[in-house]
């Protein structure tokens, strides 16, 4: 018997056929090697775009947006200071005032020159939708103006018993047909919800994108106490602004011709579509739209003033050229608040003043407007 110890394997020959198939397979793994990275280097620098239940390729997210048309928007801005800036002429409100947060800036500067808890952030209510105009005038055309849009039972709904309940509304009803113009005028004379709904939907698509829109604008205009979740100022924990916040979207805003009008406007007449009672078409109806802030009808601002105090409404040495009012009710305690772009009756400045927070009524808000004029502008 041979001893295993001293057993030797015998060795083993390499033919020519297994030498070609080792040089093959090792060949397939370089080329798939190889293959596999340029894949991964070329996946990395573009972005993969996967198809929709419909079959049609979605492209980036952030290339859904279209660009705005510069050349035909009807929105001319120009430069304003990013912030309100303090100087030594800056004086905190002295007397008594209803309301809370107020802030009297120079339009042009943008210099403080009276404030009381002017960085405080607070509920815009409808001073929202200053904001909501400024967006709409960015992306509307001159073409646009004129479009009309059909108000549909699921945004009457919405205004009516859905997420706009209680909102003021100028009483658009289902079907009936509105230029966008006259929506525009709207929503900054009348402060109406269902006059916002429709060319929201018309310019984003939804509501969501709308006010993504809205809060983009707040952090280009270098605002860092304001926020937006809704475009008509709907109360909420992530709608607010400060009064110094809210001068700045208002001084902005002052540089449109039709922001400015239909921020200074009396009355706005107009004609639109719609049905009758007796469900026949009806191809052309008058309307007419009222100031929250100007006039003498019931419901204005200045009115009721006019009416509380028995006197004309007038300031010392400016004139009030333009406005939006606010108003929410949260438990039975108010909160009144009006932005206002005024000029010097004796010199060539322009002046906003936010007055926010206002406890009582709507004319000793204006009381407010009153005192703080004739007090700091001379």
């Amino acid at each position: 018997m041979n001893n295993p110890t001293n057993f030797k394997a015998p060795k083993k020959r390499i033919d020519g056929e297994a030498l070609t198939a080792i040089f093959l397979l090792a060949l397939s793994v370089f080329l798939v090697f190889t293959v596999g990275v340029l894949v991964f280097r070329a996946c990395s620098n573009t972005q993969i775009q996967l198809p929709n239940q419909n079959g049609i390729t979605t492209p980036p997210t952030q290339n859904i947006t279209p660009p705005i048309n510069q050349s035909n928007a009807i929105f001319s801005g120009g430069i304003v200071p990013n912030k309100p800036y303090s100087t030594d002429s800056t004086r905190t409100i002295s007397f008594s005032t209803t309301s809370q947060y107020i802030v009297l800036t120079n339009a042009q500067t943008g210099e403080i020159i009276a404030s009381r808890s002017s960085g405080v952030k607070f509920s815009p209510a409808s001073m929202t939708k200053v904001m909501s105009l400024i967006i709409m005038c960015e992306r509307l055309t001159e073409e646009d103006l004129d479009k009309t849009l059909i108000f549909t039972s699921d945004m009457y709904d919405t205004v009516r018993s859905g997420g706009y309940v209680g909102s003021t509304n100028y009483g658009i009803d289902p079907n009936d047909e509105y230029k966008i113009e006259d929506l525009l005028y709207g929503i900054g004379m009348h402060s109406a919800s269902d006059c916002v709904l429709p060319i929201v939907l018309y310019l984003a698509g939804t509501e969501e994108q709308f006010v993504e829109w809205m809060n983009e604008k707040a952090e280009a205009l270098g605002l860092s106490n304001t926020h937006f979740d809704n475009p008509i100022g709907y109360e909420s924990e992530q709608n607010y602004t400060s009064a110094e916040d809210m001068s700045v979207i208002m001084a902005y805003a002052m540089q449109n011709k039709l922001i400015r009008s239909t921020l200074s406007k009396e009355i706005h007449t107009s004609t639109a579509a719609g049905y009758s009672s007796t469900g026949e078409f009806v191809p052309s109806f008058s309307i007419a739209i009222y100031s929250s802030l100007f006039g003498t009808h019931e419901k204005s601002r200045i009115s009721s003033y006019e009416k509380h105090y028995n006197k004309p409404f007038t300031l010392n040495s400016t004139k009030l050229l333009a406005g939006k009012t606010g108003y929410l009710e949260n438990d039975g305690v108010k909160n009144h608040c009006l932005v206002i772009y005024a000029k010097s009756t004796t010199t060539d400045d322009y002046y906003v003043l936010v007055v926010g927070g206002g406890t009582d009524m709507q004319y000793v808000t204006m009381k407010d407007i009153k005192n703080i004029l004739d007090t700091y502008v001379n």
